[in-house]
């Protein structure tokens, strides 16, 4: 990944982070990426870790469809996974990644 490329790519996770949620990061750090789709795409996901995060009291959830947000421990998403509450392979591949840099445990 390029030094624009990944500029872009952090522009657009910060954007996206205030959108949906009304929050700004403080602190910013990539910690990986990986393959989305591997043998039907070549998208690739990147995850960054988000810190020193305060509320901007600007977002667009509404026009996101997002009707709710909500915080969880680590142990709770783990257990939500094991329980089947989370599918969604990004966020899991994106939680995995947090551990493995130390962020979650």
């Amino acid at each position: 990944m390029g030094g624009s490329e990944g500029q872009n790519l952090l522009v657009a996770a910060k954007r996206e982070l205030q959108e949906e949620t009304g929050l700004i990061a403080n602190t910013w750090q990539q910690i990986g990426k990986f393959e989305t789709a591997n043998g039907f795409s070549d998208q690739v996901g990147v995850v960054f870790v988000a810190k020193n995060l305060h509320d901007s009291s600007e977002h667009e959830q509404a026009e996101e469809g997002i009707t709710d947000c909500k915080a969880f421990s680590y142990t709770k998403l783990k257990q939500m996974i094991r329980d089947g509450e989370i599918l969604d392979g990004p966020t899991i591949a994106a939680l995995y990644l947090s551990e493995l840099h130390g962020y979650l445990k």
